[in-house]
């Protein structure tokens, strides 16, 4: 009994086994990155290239006149993983998607393809780390798994530093609320951006939001001379945009006054628009602006367009008569927003809303005139 239990195990070893080439064929090899290869992060993929040449993937039938099944490119296969843990078959356990195929190269010989996850956080063609490789091809006639495997290789993906810069408007006050945009050229996913002010030897963190080309921040900064910078962090990288200097100017040079206090509202046939100016020339109040606002549906059919109102409480005027109010909900599910400039009772700029819940957004340009 104890001899046909140790027949069984070895048996069932022999099967889970990691099965070689057929006697005579050629071995599944690895060209392309060496193994421990530096690669640079590509959003648009990394190629791996590998030998892919005829071979058998079983024979049979007669001794004397055997039927051979003649593999090609297409029984290859390629597993990329973050990790180069194996499973009973000896195939790389934790298999990152990737949905390119296999490609013959003109010489015959060798076969390519590209590591291309979906884009997020940690997709490592553009964020970085080290990846895991393994060629396999169908061999019915290897028994097993039915599976002839490859060695494991791996290379290592460094990550292209983001490069970002910081638009602001024209002038810049103390106290008051401005829109700061930090613009970066990088196709990157899943990334993160932080604003920074330095204050002496250290960069304080002004706000913290998702990355897009184009990031919106909301600040107040205080007078004088100030150093901003932005930091993109993806799960692999951190890269310091260059920093830029900002002169924030002192709270005098009103060119709005008491002439300028009272209702405004659109012109006549035009889109809703409605506020009021109070403390001589100093607050904007009660803004609300008609908005056509895209909004996504759950499927392509229930997309379509709604009448949104974009509406804030109130905002303060800066000497120069520019103005920028921002409503946002604690979970910030909704985000009014109105940017604009105030002088000799009229206003124009622009309101926009966005409603997370509902997929909706929109922005339009807005003129007002005070009323006589």
């Amino acid at each position: 009994m104890i001899r046909i239990l140790a027949v069984l195990l070895v048996s069932l070893a022999v099967l889970a086994a990691p099965a070689g080439a057929l006697p005579g064929d050629p071995p599944i090899t690895s060209v392309s990155p060496g193994d421990g290869a530096q690669v640079k992060a590509d959003r648009s993929g990394i190629e791996v290239r590998f030998g892919c040449p005829a071979y058998r993937k079983d024979v049979f039938g007669d001794v004397e006149a055997p039927i051979v099944d003649v593999g090609s490119a297409e029984d290859y296969d390629v597993a990329f993983s973050p990790a180069p843990a194996l499973d009973a078959r000896g195939v790389l356990a934790t298999r990152y998607a990737s949905a390119r195929p296999i490609t013959p190269s003109g010489d015959g010989a060798t076969c390519t393809t590209v590591l291309d996850t979906e884009d997020s956080a940690t997709s490592p063609e553009q964020v970085g780390g080290r990846v895991f490789w393994q060629v396999s091809r169908s061999c019915v006639g290897c028994g097993g798994s039915q599976l002839e495997l490859g060695p494991v290789r791996s290379f290592r993906v460094t990550a292209t530093p983001v490069a970002s810069r910081i638009a602001a408007p024209r002038a810049v006050y103390a106290g008051y609320l401005t829109k700061l945009q930090v613009r970066s050229d990088a196709e990157v996913g899943g990334a993160q951006v932080t604003l920074q002010r330095q204050a002496g030897r250290r960069w304080v963190a002004l706000g913290r939001a998702a990355y897009g080309k184009r990031t919106d921040f909301y600040v107040t900064l205080p007078a004088g001379r100030q150093r901003l910078r932005a930091v993109v962090e993806t799960a692999a990288a951190r890269s310091a945009g260059s920093p830029r200097e900002l002169r924030v100017r002192p709270d005098r040079g009103r060119v709005t006054s008491a002439r300028d206090d009272g209702a405004y509202a659109a012109p006549a046939g035009k889109a809703k628009v409605a506020f009021r100016v109070t403390g001589g020339g100093r607050l904007l109040r009660d803004f609300s602006a008609s908005v056509t606002a895209f909004c996504i549906g759950p499927t392509v059919e229930t997309n379509g367009l709604q009448i949104l109102f974009a509406g804030v409480e109130s905002a303060r005027i800066a000497p120069d008569g520019s103005v920028t109010g921002r409503l946002q909900t604690k979970s910030r599910r909704l985000e009014a927003v109105v940017i604009g400039r105030l002088r000799d009772g009229r206003f124009s700029g622009e309101a926009s809303i966005s409603i997370a819940t509902s997929r909706c957004s929109g922005t339009r340009s807005v003129t007002a005139a005070k009323r006589r």
